[in-house]
């Protein structure tokens, strides 16, 4: 008989602040998952707008091959007047 073992590849869970500017698809930690994000009106985007679960030499831990972007608003100066 032979036996065939299987590692479990994982990444950290994203997550995003739900009342933020980022807004991210369903997606799990899998290996091979690909989240994608974009923003809310007003604010663009910075960074790639997907990041998929990989792993290095087929081994754990899995990791992201992109960092998680960011949101920038269009009008930093008029969001600062409407703040104030």
């Amino acid at each position: 008989n032979q036996f065939v073992c299987f590692s479990v590849i994982n990444c950290t869970a994203l997550m995003v602040d739900p009342s933020g500017s980022l807004r991210m698809s369903s997606c799990g930690n899998y290996y091979g998952a690909r989240c994608e994000f974009s923003c809310a009106n007003g604010y663009r985007l910075n960074g790639s707008s997907d990041v998929t679960c990989v792993a290095p030499g087929n081994r754990p831990p899995g990791i992201w091959d992109n960092p998680v972007p960011t949101c920038q608003s269009r009008w930093p100066f008029i969001r600062y007047l409407i703040a104030y």
